[in-house]
């Protein structure tokens, strides 16, 4: 498949001669279907559609010649086939969005962008035989029909606006309404309306408004699945008293007002009911939490109601499921009966169908001592997976449980596989807010952040988020409990590094996070110790710099002279290794010392150790630029040294110089080489 697709820019430049279109199309599908054809991002299938839009085609195939591929392959019993007809067919009706997305040169040759329309007549005669195979293809029993009226619903409203195909489209959609209740078309018709009335004429916005009409949904199973179940018209609202309205919440509130009044009307109906609750227990729209909270209202009786939802929940793949609209059931219900909803809770827990959702069904009410009490229980029951849990850090819902209780259920969480981001997420939100933070007092805060932060385990790439750690460390990792904290991680991070399990650079975020809360701590729990354990400690800091700013240099600078002056002798060398030494001044002109340096080389016992880890990062492992000139003018900062009394540094230096001049001769010469090889080289 790799070998043939490098054909397929060619394939398609062939296709711009209409007597070579057809053949280039069957080695263009023959090629998309040994691949992946499915896919709206593969370059064989973005290839093949390009040739069918009505602009920047690149192809000079008439109108007839396009849509009898089309029709060929929407009628093919091969799926793929199927998928690339319908894909052309869409390009073919696409009247707004175009552009030139290829390259339409062909050597030296002069082209165009392909067949253009030349006036008004051809525009619609374009859209006009496009239209017919889609009303042919639409109003059939074959496979694709129902593909082709989505495909009509989604292009309805450029073919309305810019085409202005108005005859042809309302022939289509009333002859599509008359056949069967067509819930795509009227919100398409509803989103035209909302989004274009204004800029239309009078007369196509009179004519759209028939439409619209005719189109409407009639009866409570019909508004059901138009108004609760699709999305799309949450934005524009349920008839023409939003539209122009620039205030979105303004159609929001009609179609949830509309969704709960479905609900009560559908809670008096058994034959409404029974068909529509198949749908209402796999539907994904907002609504459906209001058209749950409606049939709470409207039941006569509401167990006799939830039994109904839990039968039905249960008789549904799992991975179909969706439990919003039990969620607005249980949220109403709570406003009337709480006992009731309490009991329906309890039973949740163990239920077999119920079980696997029902942290998120608590959410739906909110979380007191006893949702809490369930929480636990269901976490012991096991039904529900772990990320299910995450819905704890949506809504504050966890704000009004107290400190004890909140932390023995972060504590239960954490224990779970993959809990541990789980509870470090929900702890994040209750510290976000002053709400949240409130019902803890601070030692409960700093009990739970850090032994959450103490379970942390390093491997590969697997620590909770950056950030949510940052916001747990910067409250909780405080007072001694903190330090201790800090240098229970660091100490584990050193093992994990030294035994291979996880890199360094994968943690540079963590490491710049303790060492801002609590320098000390971690420096002495990343560093401390005999020799080997500095060395490997400065090393990790080292890697963990690369590319990354250095953890180094959030260490204030009295803290760190601090822990260097408890071991002089190793500390202050190791400690040279590790900070930023110098930075290129741009005011300046030339690389100046940073005042950490400075400072170490005042304090430390031998200040020769301390230079040679500074000379160190005077030769660069990556640069910009010549390394000569770098080297160069790092070796200067050396003649900024010669206040400093000392014999042995002043020995050190003139060597230093003598040395780092020959190295920048070697890279002079090496550079001269490379500069002559690929100035002669001969292309």
């Amino acid at each position: 498949m790799t070998t043939r697709k490098r054909y397929l820019p060619l394939l398609r430049s062939l296709a711009y001669d209409a007597a070579l279109f057809e053949r280039c199309i069957r080695l263009i599908v023959r090629i998309v279907e040994s691949g992946n054809g499915e896919d709206d991002s593969d370059e064989g299938r973005r290839i093949f559609t390009s040739l069918f839009p009505i602009h920047f085609s690149g192809t000079h195939a008439t109108i007839e010649q396009r849509l009898a591929v089309i029709r060929r392959l929407t009628l093919s019993e091969d799926p793929k086939k199927r998928t690339l007809g319908l894909a052309a067919l869409r390009a073919a009706l696409e009247a707004t969005h175009f552009g030139p997305g290829w390259d339409f040169a062909f050597g030296a040759r002069s082209r165009d962008f392909g067949y253009w329309p030349k006036n008004r007549d051809e525009v619609k005669r374009w859209f006009g035989q496009s239209l017919g195979l889609a009303e042919e293809l639409a109003c059939s029993h074959k496979p694709v029909a129902a593909r082709v009226r989505e495909i009509l619903a989604a292009q309805f409203r450029g073919l309305w606006g810019p085409a202005a195909m108005y005859d042809e489209l309302e022939r289509i959609f009333r002859r599509i309404s008359a056949r069967e209740f067509w819930p795509e078309g009227w919100i398409a018709v509803r989103q035209t309306a909302h989004y274009d009335s204004s800029t239309l004429t009078p007369e196509a916005a009179t004519r759209l408004a028939a439409l619209e009409a005719d189109l409407r949904p009639k009866g409570l199973v019909q508004k059901v699945r138009s108004i609760v179940l699709p999305e799309a018209l949450l934005f524009v609202g349920t008839d023409s008293t939003v539209d122009d309205s620039t205030d979105p919440q303004k159609s929001m509130t009609q179609v949830e007002t509309m969704a709960r009044e479905l609900g009560r009307a559908v809670a008096m109906d058994r034959e409404a009911l029974a068909a529509l609750l198949p749908e209402l227990v796999v539907g994904n729209t907002g609504q459906l939490w209001s058209f749950g909270a409606g049939l709470a209202e409207g039941a006569g009786e509401a167990r006799a109601m939830w039994n109904q939802l839990v039968a039905q929940l249960a008789a549904t793949p799992r991975n179909t499921q969706n439990v919003q609209v039990i969620r607005g059931f249980l949220n109403a219900l709570n406003a009337k009966e709480p006992a009731l909803a309490g009991v329906f809770l309890d039973e949740a827990v163990e239920d077999e169908a119920l079980g696997f959702w029902y942290p998120l069904l608590q959410t739906a009410v909110g979380l007191d001592k006893s949702g809490v009490g369930r929480l636990v229980r269901s976490l012991k029951e096991g039904k529900a997976e772990t990320r299910i849990y995450r819905n704890l850090v949506a809504g504050g819902v966890t704000h009004q449980v107290s400190g004890a209780d909140f932390n023995n259920l972060l504590m239960r969480i954490a224990a779970e596989p993959d809990g541990l981001d789980v509870a470090i997420e929900i702890l994040c939100m209750r510290l976000a807010f002053d709400e949240g933070r409130k019902n803890s007092s601070p030692s409960e805060l700093v009990d739970v952040g850090c032994e959450l932060m103490r379970r942390i385990t390093f491997t590969r790439r697997n620590a909770p988020d950056d950030y949510r750690l940052g916001t747990v460390a910067k409250h909780c990792l405080v007072g001694e409990k903190g330090a201790a904290t800090a240098q229970e991680i660091c100490r584990n991070l050193r093992a994990a590094v030294s035994k291979s399990e996880t890199y360094a650079f994968y943690h540079a975020d963590l490491l710049q996070i303790l060492f801002s809360v609590q320098p000390l701590a971690a420096l002495e729990g990343l560093c401390g110790g005999n020799q080997s354990d500095l060395d490997l400690g400065v090393s990790i800091l080292d890697q963990a710099a690369q590319l990354r700013r250095n953890p180094f240099d959030a260490i204030p600078e009295d803290a760190l002279l601090t822990w260097c002056d408890q071991l002089p002798e190793i500390r202050y060398p190791a400690t040279a290794a590790g900070v930023t030494a110098f930075q290129w001044s741009g005011e300046a002109g030339h690389p100046q010392w940073s005042g950490i340096a400075r400072k170490l080389l005042d304090r430390a016992p031998d200040r020769v150790a301390v230079l040679k880890e500074f000379v160190r990062k005077f030769s660069p492992t990556a640069w910009t630029g010549s390394r000569a000139v770098i080297v160069q003018a790092n070796t200067g900062l050396l003649d900024e040294l010669a206040a400093y009394a000392d014999p042995a540094l002043a020995e050190f230096i003139a060597k230093e110089k003598v040395r780092l001049s020959q190295v920048v001769e070697e890279e002079r010469t090496m550079q001269l080489l490379i500069d002559r090889e690929r100035d002669e080289r001969f292309e």
